[in-house]
């Protein structure tokens, strides 16, 4: 159909697309352009073969060349062609290709130049370190070599963007150097993870531009756990293990608490189901969107480090399952299994390759291969100098090219070592063109590290590298001589030769003082345990025997509670007690003020939907409700406390002695409120809150507030039905222990006191079930048994002969 074929970056083709191409436009009214730069092919790992372009190119009738570089600085044109010009054909181990040939700048040194203080800076940088004293023959392994960099490089960067000394870009407006003029090429994405954390804790914002997929990022792997999650809502596996993604920030510990609280779990259940029935009918977005403000996830990650990439990450993934689910109407468990298929392949396309997490001023960290095609002001290439040899010590298989540029792979012939031989000059000259890409993506200014490292398995001498094959013609030379040979290259050209060891007075403000070499001291032969701790009685009721929950029977007849239709759950019970803790007893009765705004305030605090005349309502029950049965004689409502004799939400900490749970098990045993405890030991202290410590008619009482649903009737909160409640919580267990806490307080308060003249008993106040006509409704009231108190103190608070 078409006469004229264009084919751009023809140097990454392989064999199969050359034959295709060749044959359908390569002969007859047919034209073909191949546009491509052999110095550039660095694909071989995608499958890009040069060979395939040397045989275009014997084919091709005309050839043309490019002879001017519009993009660097010719300072930097100059140095690249003395560089790849100081051996013959340096590129490639082949007659095919002539020698580099050299290129004129098209800019001038007034288009583009950096200048600190009037002074320029374009040119090329070569980084040497000084000799290792730690190492008798002064050579650098691979990984001290890398730190030094990295340590030069962060400081370098730290000093090109100091306001202080500011580094101005002049173009055709001058500005100041900021970080995206700046990049960093690397060779993998651990050592671009390794510079994008260096530099963030120097305070130099930095990302990471990555061609990997963004369906093998840790993101991915959490989102898929949360969608089996949310796919199969039943599934309470699966939820739990949703919620040890860091989306939700809970810690180990938070997650502990939360298995073991049955009705926060039950209410995450509850918004997983939302959420899968939001996804039926809604769609993927409409459902992700919902969970992500819901759950907090965006503001939970930002507290986290790294927190761009991983929320540019969720964004990117959401639009691509968003887009598969529309485009082939997938159901929930296909976008599931879709997504699972997706973390597992290989393969990536453009749409799928990491994005950049900020728009923002940042450092770009790219690795070499990743470069291509991309420019920048200053450019620092830290790993140069490196070359893997892994292919020199092969033995089992070796692919390479015969004299006829086919591809060969080799299992062991009697050329076996002549073609590793040659297989070793073809990954030279791809590291070769690798270097020329790295060191051509600089615009005015580019640092070169150099070092002199040692081999080793499976790192090459430096001096084999791409970098040593270009800057030491002659081979390898002693420390002195390296150096002696760059600063005849500065005389005549102009570069710049830095030796590190030279700067470290002025890098270390920059980086940091350097750290002393810890060394562990001798054991001391103790044990690390102990059975010492803070406790609590929610961390006691966790040991609670439950064998099922008592069933309540509910009532279905009678006179129904005083305010019907208000919340369930915790939330609710948090802003009744936030009420009944800020506000005055005496003025919840009378009703005169206005706390409308207060209540509201509370509700939207925690989340509770409901109306504030109904908590009024409820709230004037609670404090005029009479507190035991109408027989007492020294009956009272909490109303009538003076607010000078309350002690709201009373804090305490006492002291434990050795303990173990079945001690207390023997002491409570029969109680009907109490359930008993799994085997554990403790010392220490416990700790806890109690809602209100009163005194009224000469008595000490202990209160705590319950907002549990029993029923509608104000049948269900009888005695029976209150004890079953107060039993199926393990709140007896509570009560004894604020009993033994008030105790032990009022006998250091009162000179005179005595258990059965001063302490008047525990009440727990069910107050849904609270009527002010009838005395005690919904109030579970006790005086715990002396005997078993002091016999309960005694158990916490003796001390044993160890």
């Amino acid at each position: 159909r078409y006469a004229v074929a264009l084919i751009d970056e023809f140097q990454d083709t392989d064999g199969v697309q050359w034959h295709i191409f060749s044959s359908l436009f390569g002969a007859g009214k047919h034209a073909l352009y191949l546009i491509g730069d052999p110095k550039q092919a660095i694909y071989k790992f995608r499958g890009a073969d040069i060979h395939s372009y040397f045989l275009a190119r014997q084919s091709a009738t005309q050839l043309l060349t490019l002879e001017k570089n519009y993009r660097s600085h010719p300072f930097l044109v100059g140095e690249v062609n003395r560089l790849l010009s100081s051996r013959p054909r340096p590129f490639y181990f082949s007659a095919d290709i002539l020698d580099y040939r050299p290129v004129l700048a098209a800019k001038s040194e007034a288009d583009a130049d950096l200048r600190r203080a009037g002074v320029s800076l374009a040119g090329m940088v070569y980084c040497t370190l000084a000799e290792n004293a730690d190492n008798s023959d002064g050579r650098w392994s691979s990984g001290k070599a890398a730190e030094r960099f990295l340590s030069f490089a962060v400081a370098e960067i730290g000093r090109l963007l100091d306001p202080t000394v500011p580094v101005v870009l002049c173009t055709e407006q001058k500005q100041l150097l900021a970080p995206h003029d700046i990049a960093v090429l690397v060779r993998s994405h651990r050592q671009a993870e390794a510079y994008r954390q260096a530099l963030a804790e120097a305070g130099i914002p930095a990302v990471v531009a990555s061609r990997a997929s963004v369906f093998h990022t840790d993101e991915c792997r959490h989102l898929l756990l949360l969608l089996q999650a949310i796919a199969n809502p039943g599934d309470m596996v699966k939820l739990r293990t949703a919620l040890t993604i860091p989306w939700f920030g809970f810690s180990g510990n938070a997650l502990y608490e939360l298995w073991r609280n049955e009705e926060r779990l039950n209410q995450l259940h509850s918004r997983f189901l939302d959420y899968h029935t939001r996804w039926r009918e809604q769609g993927f977005l409409a459902m992700m969107s919902r969970l992500l403000l819901a759950e907090e996830v965006l503001v939970t990650l930002a507290a986290g480090r790294l927190a761009e990439r991983a929320i540019a990450n969720i964004n990117h993934l959401l639009e691509l399952v968003q887009e598969e689910e529309s485009s082939e109407n997938l159901g929930i468990n296909q976008v599931v299994q879709w997504l699972l298929k997706m973390s597992t392949d290989d393969s990536a396309t453009d749409d799928t390759e990491l994005l950049l997490e900020s728009d923002e001023e940042a450092v770009r960290i790219v690795t070499m291969h990743g470069a291509k095609g991309l420019e920048y002001p200053v450019v620092f290439c830290p790993f140069l100098w490196y070359r893997s040899d892994r292919l020199s010590g092969e033995k089992h298989q070796i692919s390479g090219h015969d004299d006829d540029n086919s591809l060969v792979v080799d299992l062991g012939s009697e050329q076996f070592l002549q073609r590793r031989d040659k297989a070793v000059g073809e990954q030279m000259a791809e590291e070769l063109r690798l270097l020329y890409v790295a060191i051509t993506r600089a615009k005015i200014r580019c640092y070169v590290m150099w070092a002199d490292v040692k081999a080793h398995i499976p790192v090459a001498d430096s001096f084999q590298s791409a970098l040593g094959y270009l800057l030491f013609p002659g081979g390898a030379l002693p420390h002195q001589g390296q150096q002696e040979q760059l600063q005849e290259v500065a005389r005549h050209h102009p570069v710049q030769l830095l030796t590190i060891r030279e700067l470290d007075a002025s890098v270390s403000a920059t980086v940091g003082v350097m750290a002393q070499e810890l060394h562990p001291r001798a054991g001391s032969g103790r044990s690390l345990y102990t059975d010492w701790q803070m406790s609590s009685y929610s961390a006691m009721d966790m040991l609670s025997e439950y064998e099922q929950e008592a069933e309540v029977a509910v009532s279905r007849a009678g006179r129904p509670i005083p305010v019907p239709g208000l919340p369930m759950g915790a939330s609710f019970g948090n802003v009744i007690h936030d009420l009944l803790d800020e506000l005055s007893f005496v003025v919840i009765a009378r009703g005169e003020q206005d706390n409308t705004a207060l209540l509201r305030q509370k509700c939207l605090r925690y989340g509770v939907g409901a109306e504030p005349e109904g908590i009024k309502r409820l709230l004037q029950q609670v404090v005029t409700t009479p507190l035991l049965p109408a027989i007492s004689t020294d009956n009272f409502s909490l109303a009538m406390v003076q607010e000078g004799r309350c002690l709201k939400e009373m804090g305490f900490y006492f002291h434990l002695g050795l303990l173990a749970t079945e001690r207390i098990n023997e002491i409570l045993a029969g109680e009907p409120t109490v359930v008993p405890l799994a085997h554990k030991t403790m010392r220490g202290y416990l700790t806890g809150f109690i809602d209100l410590a009163c005194e009224f008619g000469g008595k000490y009482y202990i209160l705590d507030y319950k907002t549990n649903f029993l029923g509608d009737a104000l049948a269900d909160y009888q005695v029976d039905k209150l004890i079953a409640a107060m039993q199926s919580h393990n709140y007896g267990l509570q009560y004894w222990i604020y009993t033994l806490v008030l105790h032990r307080h009022l006998q250091n308060l009162l000179p005179e006191y005595r258990y059965h003249d001063h302490f008047g008993g525990v009440m727990y106040l069910f107050v849904r079930g609270m009527a002010p006509d009838i005395p005690g409704s919904g109030v579970f009231a006790t005086l715990p048994d002396y005997e078993k108190v002091l016999a309960l103190d005694r158990a916490v608070g003796g001390h044993t002969d160890e």
